[in-house]
């Protein structure tokens, strides 16, 4: 599954995605409001989970590619916070 706007392509993860995850993630003012940047290993584990979850579920955190350079720019999307929610999804 893909989704367009006109700017952006919403869509399931690359191989080629994660080294410029591991960048965003470990860079101090883009994970300022996360509990801490992550090493390189750890944003390859959650970019491979989030990847699973979409095959698995149809739905999850898309990547987001802007469509002037084909460039990966970050990830949007949904995804259940509580325990209550976690049950249905």
């Amino acid at each position: 599954m893909k989704m367009e706007t006109g700017r952006l392509i919403l869509r399931q993860w690359k191989s080629e995605d994660y080294q410029p995850y591991a960048e965003l993630c470990s860079d101090l003012h883009v994970m300022r409001y996360f509990l801490a940047p992550l090493s390189h290993e750890e944003s390859n584990e959650q970019a491979n989970k989030i990847q699973s979850h979409i095959l698995e579920k149809d739905w999850g955190f898309w990547a987001v590619e802007l469509k002037a350079t084909d460039q990966f720019i970050g990830f949007v999307g949904l995804h259940c916070q509580t325990s209550h929610l976690n049950e249905l999804c």
